[in-house]
């Protein structure tokens, strides 16, 4: 008995499952007949042709038949799903599904979750799981999600995280667990996800972080730490983040920044440390921070501008306000910047040349500074657009303010 198929011609956009038998059959059986060819119509469009009957020996060719053919249902079913297909479950889990049926965003925020689900799929290139009751995640929670790009898991009470929680995330790049309680960090497991750029572990319970090393995240380069209980700079967690852009320390419970408490990040642009309890940033505590552009220490307890901050030639941004600064000296300042915040300052004087000579200057903000009764000279700041001075107690402005700054648009 044979299975016997006559000048049958079938176009890709064809019946799928057809498609497919016809495609096994001639992968199965090739290396034993003859005359298959692909042909390509004038229109462009591939076609398969079995220019003549074929003959396909077999012991069985019922069973053979019958195996194929499941065996088509079978990758038809993996392949041909449509997204409608891939979210029906998940919107009836009240999830939010979109994307394209090969890259899946799958948000399932707020459900009543108290586990990580079983039947993830494979196609999620985000996942967001955050305001959910998940309390621990088991080694391999995430093995079957070889796609994922993105995971978030914030606001869940995370009580246990394995070793090997995140195996398998071959292509994670984010990944966000910011208020989920942890009173450390899960280093055990992050380290094993070195394609993250990514890392949010603010508004958690850290306090310590003394055995902590991230330099195996050589591509990290966005970490944020604002809102735990850190009473110093993580200095040896640090070591080694050669590609960190951005790091955020804000409100923590730093109170001095010392030299080498940062240790050489040569990529890092933004820094802050805003709403901490810092009386003093020593000289030298940023001199490894060469490429440092934005400086944000809002809402601490300083009395002086930090020393050295004149040696740090791509600063370009100083937002210093609701400190404790009384004065400003010449040469506080890099002459590069481009936006200075000193609101709500004590300040009491501006000594001559602390704010001039700044060509790049384009935003100066002295809102709130009560205790100030003069505005300082402004010549050679001939970019500046916006000075905000409004509940400040100056009794008058320069005359030849708009001669040394055309620029002004906003007073």
């Amino acid at each position: 008995m044979a299975i016997r198929i006559i000048n049958h011609q079938t176009a890709v956009k064809g019946h799928v499952v057809l498609v497919l038998l016809v495609l096994l059959l001639f992968q199965t059986c090739r290396h034993r007949v003859a005359g298959l060819a692909p042909t390509v119509p004038a229109t462009g469009q591939t076609k398969l042709m079995l220019k003549e009957s074929l003959l396909i020996p077999s012991m069985d060719p019922e069973k053979e038949a019958k195996a194929m053919y499941e065996k088509a249902l079978q990758q038809y079913g993996i392949y041909g799903k449509t997204l409608k297909e891939i979210c029906k479950t998940w919107v009836t889990r009240g999830c939010q599904c979109t994307g394209t049926k090969e890259e899946v965003t799958l948000v399932c925020r707020g459900i009543g979750l108290d586990a990580v689900p079983a039947d993830l799929p494979s196609e999620l290139v985000k996942l967001d799981l955050s305001n959910n009751n998940i309390t621990n995640l088991p080694n391999k929670s995430f093995d079957t999600l070889p796609n994922l790009e993105e995971l978030i898991l914030s606001h869940n009470k995370l009580d246990q995280i394995y070793s090997e929680a995140f195996f398998g995330l071959a292509n994670l790049k984010k990944i966000a667990l910011q208020n989920c309680g942890l009173a450390s960090v899960p280093m055990e497991a992050l380290k094993r996800v070195r394609t993250v750029i990514s890392l949010q572990l603010d508004n958690n319970l850290i306090a310590d972080m003394e055995n902590v090393t991230f330099r195996g995240l050589h591509l990290l380069k966005s970490l944020r730490l604002e809102g735990n209980l850190l009473q110093r700079v993580p200095t040896e967690a640090l070591i080694g983040l050669r590609s960190l852009e951005a790091l955020n320390l804000g409100n923590n419970l730093l109170t001095v920044i010392k030299e080498r408490d940062f240790p050489v990040l040569d990529n890092l642009y933004m820094l802050i440390l805003r709403r901490n309890q810092l009386t003093e940033i020593t000289s030298g505590a940023l001199t490894n921070l060469t490429r440092l552009k934005v400086l944000d220490v809002d809402d601490n307890s300083l009395s002086s501008v930090p020393v050295g901050l004149e040696n740090l030639m791509m600063l370009q941004e100083i937002s210093a306000s609701g400190n404790r600064i009384r004065w400003i000296s010449k040469g506080d300042f890099p002459k590069n910047l481009v936006s200075l915040e000193l609101k709500s300052n004590p300040l009491v004087g501006i000594k001559p040349g602390a704010l001039q000579n700044m060509p790049r200057l384009r935003k100066l903000i002295l809102s709130d500074v009560r205790g100030l009764n003069e505005l300082p000279p402004l010549d050679g700041c001939a970019s500046l657009e916006v000075l905000r001075i409004d509940r400040a107690n100056l009794s008058k402005i320069p005359d030849h303010i708009c001669k040394t700054s055309p620029r002004l648009k906003s007073l």
